[in-house]
C-alpha cells in the first residue's frame, strides 16, 4: 500500500528446508547474500538436541522417615528460555553504571516474578538473560516486556534516555533456552549489525 518495493531471497538449508527472507527493494544483493549466508551458518550451529538434565535415581524412603514436602506445582512449569537484545545505536555502549543498574534491577524484578535467573549480563551493547521462566506467554511478548523493563531501569538512572528508542527492534529468543557462549553472542551481534 505504501508503494515500497520488496525482494524475496530463498536458499536451501540442511535437511531440505527452504529459508526465505524479505528485504527492502534498495538493499544491495551482496548484503542480502551475506545475511543469508550468516543466517544459514547460525542455523547450522544450533544443536539438533539439547543435553538432558541428569536425573537422580528414585530411592525408596525408609518406613520411619518423615513425609517429604514437595515443591509447589508452579515450580514444575518453569521452562528454560534465552533472551538477548541490543542497543539501537551500534556506536554506543553501556557504561558500567548503566550496566550495573540493568543487572541489579532486572534480576530483582525477575526474581519477584518467579524466574530462576541463571545468567544475566548487561555489557557493551547488549543485554542477555538465560532463565527458567514460569508461564506460557508468547516469546515476543516476554522479549518486549524485558526490553521495556530494562529501558525503564535506564530511564530511572539517566533521565535523558528515551526508553522508546534505546533498544533495537530485533532480539534473540531461544525456547527451550540454553546458556550461550561468548562466540554465539558475538555471532548474534555481528549478524544483527551486518558486520
Amino acid at each position: 500500500g505504501g508503494g515500497r518495493e520488496y525482494m524475496l531471497y530463498s536458499r536451501r538449508t540442511a535437511g531440505g528446508f527452504t529459508l526465505t527472507m524479505v528485504f527492502g527493494g534498495a538493499t544491495p544483493l551482496r548484503d542480502i547474500r551475506r545475511q543469508g549466508k550468516r543466517l544459514l551458518e547460525s542455523l547450522a550451529a544450533v544443536p539438533d538436541t539439547l543435553p538432558e538434565a541428569p536425573t537422580a535415581a528414585a530411592q525408596p524412603a525408609p518406613a520411619d522417615a518423615p513425609a517429604q514436602v514437595t515443591e509447589p506445582a508452579q515450580a514444575a512449569t518453569l521452562a528454560p528460555c534465552t533472551y538477548m537484545w541490543l542497543l539501537r545505536d551500534p556506536n554506543i555502549t553501556l557504561n558500567e553504571a548503566a550496566a550495573r543498574a540493568i543487572r541489579v534491577g532486572l534480576h530483582t524484578q525477575l526474581a519477584e516474578l518467579g524466574w530462576h535467573v541463571q545468567t544475566l549480563r548487561a555489557q557493551d551493547e547488549y543485554v542477555y538473560v538465560y532463565a527458567h521462566v514460569p508461564g506460557e506467554r508468547a516469546a515476543y511478548l516476554v522479549a518486549d516486556e524485558l526490553k521495556r523493563r530494562a529501558a525503564d531501569i535506564l530511564r530511572a538512572q539517566f533521565a535523558a534516555i528515551d526508553p522508546r528508542t534505546v533498544w533495537a527492534d530485533s532480539y534473540l529468543v531461544m525456547t527451550p533456552g540454553r546458556d550461550l557462549d561468548t562466540d554465539e553472542i558475538a555471532q548474534f551481534i555481528d549478524f544483527e549489525r551486518l558486520l
